[in-house]
C-alpha cells in the first residue's frame, strides 16, 4: 500500500465505494462492514494530507464503533446498518472529493 501511486489510491477507494453501492438493503452483515471500514481506513492512512488523513480517519473509527455496538446489541435493526453503511460511503466520497487522491 505504501508504494501505491495517487492514482492506484483513488482506485481501491472507487472500488470500496461500488461495493457499498452494490449492497442490497438487509443484505449486508457486520463483518462485511467493518472489513470495508478497515480497507478505507488503511487506504486513507496512506494520504500525505494529515488534516484530511485524520479528520477521515477519526470518522471512520467512530462508525467503527458504532459497528461493534450494533454487533454487541446483536440487534436486527436494518436502519443502523443502513446508517452505518451510508456514513462509511459519505466520508470516502468526501475524502476523495477533498484529498489529493482525487
Amino acid at each position: 500500500m505504501l508504494h501505491s501511486t495517487t492514482h492506484e489510491k483513488r482506485i481501491l477507494l472507487e472500488e470500496i465505494l461500488t461495493e457499498i453501492e452494490s449492497i442490497e438493503t438487509g443484505t449486508i452483515d457486520s463483518d462485511s462492514m467493518l472489513d470495508i471500514i478497515n480497507r478505507a481506513q488503511i487506504v486513507i492512512a496512506s494520504a500525505t494530507s494529515p488534516l484530511l488523513r485524520e479528520r477521515a480517519i477519526e470518522n471512520l473509527s467512530r462508525t467503527k464503533e458504532k459497528m461493534f455496538n450494533y454487533q454487541k446489541s446483536k440487534s436486527s435493526s436494518t436502519p443502523d446498518l443502513l446508517e452505518i453503511t451510508s456514513s462509511v460511503y459519505v466520508t470516502i466520497e468526501a475524502f476523495l472529493w477533498m484529498s489529493p487522491f482525487g
